[in-house]
């Protein structure tokens, strides 16, 4: 944890941030019986609230005011009248710099905006203390560690392990062009140089990487085992 609070000055606002692909948003263009469903299937506190389009954020949403609503017989409600303005930030700031804005701009809920303005991601300050203190556990059966080390040696990694931890586990210094990812499913994708499928692998510094489990078009796990020492 040392070196992760030691580095945490150096990373960025994508490197943290909850992605895109795993975020839950509502829908202005949708009815409010239809967003409320939504807010009652998840456990968020917070959502952004779109126009149609992922990226047309118009704003966000308190979950508690929309659950407030449940116990109110209103037929003729819409979602703008909770609508709160949204914190937007560049996904190349530092991490100190979101620090700052939370600060100045409560509620602290940021959107990420890519360079062509496109939504990112979102960043609250469960993602802050992840970065600092590494994966927190989740109460769940089926929860799988970001990092498992097989007895035969094999590592089998979560394709969401921010790009930092991954360097710090397995003491390496610097990836290749690792300012354009914030992932290791994003460092896969990059090395492939083309959406993967499961089996896709290649070799790096002696490291094997192999995708063994895809989510839509994000590599979601991958197996690593030093190539070198496998003969």
């Amino acid at each position: 944890m040392i070196t992760r609070i030691f580095e945490f000055g150096d990373r960025q606002a994508h490197s943290i941030m909850t992605p895109r692909t795993d975020c839950v948003w509502l829908d202005i263009s949708e009815s409010f019986d239809e967003n409320l469903k939504t807010v009652l299937d998840h456990p968020y506190s917070r959502y952004p609230v779109i126009n149609e389009d992922p990226d047309s954020i118009i704003g966000i949403v308190n979950a508690r005011d929309i659950l407030h609503i449940k116990t109110i017989s209103e037929k003729n409600l819409s979602l703008n009248n909770f609508i709160q303005a949204g914190l937007f930030i560049a996904e190349h700031i530092s991490v100190l710099k979101v620090l700052e804005a939370f600060r100045q701009h409560p509620p602290h809920f940021a959107i990420v905006i890519d360079e062509y303005g496109g939504f990112s991601g979102i960043i609250t300050p469960y993602d802050i203390l992840q970065a600092v203190v590494g994966e927190l556990p989740i109460k769940s059966e089926e929860s799988v560690p970001a990092i498992h080390k097989d007895i035969d040696g094999y590592w089998n990694i979560d394709g969401a392990l921010p790009v930092q931890e991954f360097k710090v586990y397995f003491n390496i210094d610097e990836l290749p062009d690792e300012q354009r990812y914030g992932t290791i499913s994003g460092f896969v994708m990059l090395m492939l140089g083309h959406v993967p499928k499961t089996g896709d692998f290649f070799v790096w510094n002696g490291y094997e990487f192999k995708v063994t489990e895809m989510k839509d078009h994000r590599v979601n796990r991958i197996l690593l085992h030093l190539k070198e020492s496998s003969a």
